[in-house]
């Protein structure tokens, strides 16, 4: 099995015509790998790579407007049209529905503030609600007090959870609450994180939230530079992908459409300066020169060499085989279950938890595997 040089060449030049920059390949950039012409795309497999990294109802709209370029076959434009179609309907049901459960948590008193793909919802200035970015949930952060109203309120529109086990001095969030429709859940936190907030807080975070109203709906959004902290945190140390060397570039379309929201040139060092660690600061500041490498941004701020070192092999890493990547697999595993081991107290206690609770240890397994089939697909 071949490497999908010219697949990854491809989703990221495009990914950097999003950002700004011209639609060519990121091998012309240079250090992006030496790319073999995009007419050596096979179309199935860049579907399943940007498919695997959730980028591809972004990519179609650069896409189409380089087709001469890319001698786009019309099939993969009918394919690529209908699932940014799909993704557009998608986020309009979802932006009803958060519209719905503000309201209905606004009528107990509470206000809650949107999260991640939430927050880009209410934001999102185009046409199309975010039509560049895929969700399956909806995160909305609620203080603790509140949170035995807001989950029989939630009950009360239709949401059902499958899993009762949460320990609210361990977890960020309450079980998913899965829609009457099966289609999206909804996560209800009370802190960002679990045991560790890594430098960011809750109550900073809402304490400079932004008041929203919209159909009679209240919500707080944070503010971009708490939302840019909140992204880097979660993709690098609450997930270990800085442990592990891997990127999802999900994780850097984030990044290119929030700091296109932003009317200066994005200055990593005022997100980077709030992290006391310095071993949290390499981690985050290693996604952003990552982001920087992909997307020809210029360098505002210093990048450690250790950060270059670590975006150059993450990036180099995309271009890997199936059978490298599947390879890989158990010892990513080892290797983030030994890093949380020493960073995430109480992780091996609850790792033991589940040999008690075999109802537990298949819902986790099956979430596990299934990410790890999206990842390997691609």
């Amino acid at each position: 099995m071949t490497s999908p040089r010219a697949e990854v060449d491809l989703t990221l030049s495009l990914l950097r015509a999003l950002s700004g920059g011209e639609s060519r390949s990121p091998a012309a950039e240079g250090g992006l790998g030496n790319g073999s012409g995009f007419r050596a795309v096979s179309w199935h497999r860049l579907v399943a790579f940007a498919s695997a990294h959730f980028v591809l109802q972004a990519i179609a709209a650069p896409l189409n407007r380089s087709a001469s370029a890319v001698a786009l076959p019309g099939d993969v434009q009918d394919f690529l049209a209908a699932f940014h179609e799909a993704n557009v309907e998608r986020n309009v049901r979802l932006l009803h529905a958060l519209y719905d459960i503000a309201n209905a948590l606004n009528a107990k008193g509470v206000v809650p503030c949107a999260l991640k793909g939430a927050a880009i919802l209410l934001t999102a200035d185009d046409a199309s609600p975010a039509s560049w970015r895929f969700m399956s949930d909806l995160d909305l952060l609620v203080p603790q007090e509140d949170l035995a109203t807001c989950v029989e309120t939630m009950y009360r529109l239709g949401f059902v959870t499958a899993d009762d086990t949460y320990d609210p001095l361990t977890e960020a969030h309450f079980p998913p609450l899965i829609s009457p429709c099966r289609t999206f859940s909804v996560e209800l936190h009370t802190r960002l994180f679990g045991l560790d907030d890594f430098g960011l807080c809750e109550k900073s975070l809402m304490a400079g939230a932004t008041l929203r109203t919209h159909r009679g709906a209240e919500l707080l959004v944070p503010t971009l530079s708490h939302r840019i902290a909140h992204l880097l945190i979660h993709a690098q140390l609450h997930n270990c992908n800085h442990a592990i060397e891997r990127i999802v570039l999900k994780d850097v379309l984030d990044l290119i459409m929030l700091q296109g929201r932003s009317s200066m040139p994005f200055d990593g060092s005022q997100v980077v300066s709030r992290f006391r660690d310095p071993a949290h600061r390499e981690a985050v500041m290693a996604l952003l020169e990552a982001w920087r490498k992909i997307t020809g941004a210029p360098r505002v701020t210093p990048a450690s060499p250790t950060a270059e070192a670590w975006a150059a092999r993450a990036i180099a890493r995309l271009y890997w085989p199936r059978w490298r990547t599947l390879v890989s697999v158990p010892g990513d595993v080892l290797r983030m279950e030994s890093h949380r081991a020493r960073t995430e107290m109480g992780h091996v206690r609850r790792r033991l938890k589940l040999l008690t609770d075999p109802a537990r240890v298949r819902d986790v397994t099956s979430r596990w595997a299934v990410k790890q089939r999206q990842r390997l697909w691609g």
